[in-house]
């Protein structure tokens, strides 16, 4: 059955009326259809979802609602109160990643709110402060959590045990998997914590992701790219050619028609997730809006995996899945754990959204493995900026011998690796 929600949208669209919400009635005519809801997907039918069909899908996770009666404000400060995380603004502002920037043919020209904005874009608090400010200053705090997820938090997270069966590395064949729950390489675990109100841009990521609801609903809209591209304009125009995000200049709370007419022929469909759902979100295609709803504590986490996969890229396990009784975050293998290792310079910050460090330690290994020295084979490696390549050079400033075998001990990261190829 169909479901559209309104948020107290303009009356019907009228010409003297150009800049309405994305709720509004005039694009009811390009609806296609809800999200499609299944339940008991097997391992093989998830990643099929994510590289053949390439459309959303929507799946039942009970158990979250256990969380849901134990994460109340009360019992969140007393375990994880200290924790650290980064908040942004509710209403999310892409426009001023463009600011003065050449595209879709004009410079992109901001004013002062949108400067404001950036000072505003990323602010840490614990998240003790945030459910404080939540209660005892809600018309003012105008923030909600995106962050990446504790460990600590992860260790308690149900997650669907269908998510196995992704091959870790496929390229590199020594990155063997310990245990079914480990068969999949999660590149970050994310964490979005709101009082309700909530409105994202629109966009689409660039890795395939599950976001699962724990408390609060969320409205999802979605866009196919493969067919509606030609209808939505997007500041970069990555799409079909490159593997990146990308964002559309359209506000979603204020659509100028006038502007970009073309916009209410663009097909859609959408969902709302609801307590105990997650939601399949295939990157690339899947173009998207996200809002909350008012004064609904909103609770929720995603989990990203790399477009480095393929549809050749899982295991044929879905019997060993089978036998999976009980699946948690803290189970799976996360190439950016958070807070991650105090031995990095990286050490309890932050770093949403970056890229495969196991790759290039790999790589440089295989180089080691040859011959060459670990400094020459990280410097061919890394341009010695990146969060990665300071990753890696935390890992190895105080290592005591370039021997491959003995540096493999050394260092907790170094020392998965190590136990990959023994």
């Amino acid at each position: 059955m169909r479901q559209v929600i309104r948020f107290g949208t303009a009356a019907s669209f009228l010409p003297t009326v150009m800049c309405i919400d994305i709720a509004d009635p005039v694009f009811d005519a390009s609806w296609v259809a809800e999200v499609p809801v299944v339940d008991g997907l097997s391992p093989s039918e998830l990643w099929h979802a994510f590289f053949n069909v390439g459309l959303p899908v929507k799946t039942p996770l009970p158990a979250l609602l256990e969380i849901q009666k134990l994460w109340t404000d009360d019992n969140l400060i007393s375990k994880f109160g200290n924790e650290r995380v980064r908040t942004e603004p509710d209403r999310e502002n892409r426009t001023v990643d463009y600011c003065g920037l050449e595209r879709l043919g004009e410079t992109v020209e901001c004013d002062r709110s949108d400067y404001e904005y950036t000072k505003q874009l990323s602010l840490y608090y614990s998240l003790g402060e945030v459910i404080g400010n939540y209660s005892k200053n809600p018309e003012n705090f105008n923030r909600y959590v995106i962050s990446m997820l504790p460990d600590s938090m992860a260790k308690d997270m149900p997650f669907l045990p269908e998510f196995s069966c992704g091959l870790r590395r496929q390229l590199f064949p020594l990155d063997k998997p310990e245990s079914a729950l480990q068969m999949t390489q999660v590149s970050e675990l994310n964490f979005w914590f709101s009082k309700g109100t909530t409105f994202s841009a629109i966009h689409n990521d660039m890795n395939h992701q599950i976001m699962c609801q724990i408390t609060g609903r969320k409205e999802w809209r979605f866009w196919d790219l493969r067919t509606e591209v030609e209808h939505i304009p997007m500041w970069s125009g990555f799409y079909p050619d490159t593997f990146s995000s990308d964002d559309s200049p359209i506000d979603p709370l204020d659509v100028d028609l006038s502007k970009y007419p073309d916009f209410v022929n663009a097909k859609w469909m959408n969902t709302t997730l609801n307590p105990g759902e997650c939601i399949l979100i295939p990157s690339r295609h899947s173009l998207h809006f996200v809002r909350g709803f008012p004064n609904e504590r909103n609770i929720g986490f995603s989990v990203h995996v790399s477009t480095d996969y393929g549809p050749n890229s899982f295991y044929d396990c879905d019997d060993l899945v089978a036998n999976i009784t009980e699946s948690r975050l803290g189970d799976f293998d996360v190439m950016w754990p958070f807070p991650g290792d105090p031995r990095e310079s990286g050490f309890n910050t932050v770093r949403m959204g970056k890229g495969d460090w196991k790759g290039i330690a790999l790589s440089a290994l295989r180089r080691m493995s040859k011959g060459l020295s670990l400094s020459d084979a990280v410097s061919e490696l890394t341009d010695g900026k990146s969060d990665r390549s300071k990753r890696m050079q935390s890992m190895i400033a105080d290592a005591p011998t370039d021997d491959i075998s003995e540096f493999l001990k050394f260092g907790p990261l170094w020392r998965e690796i190590y136990t990959m190829i023994h």
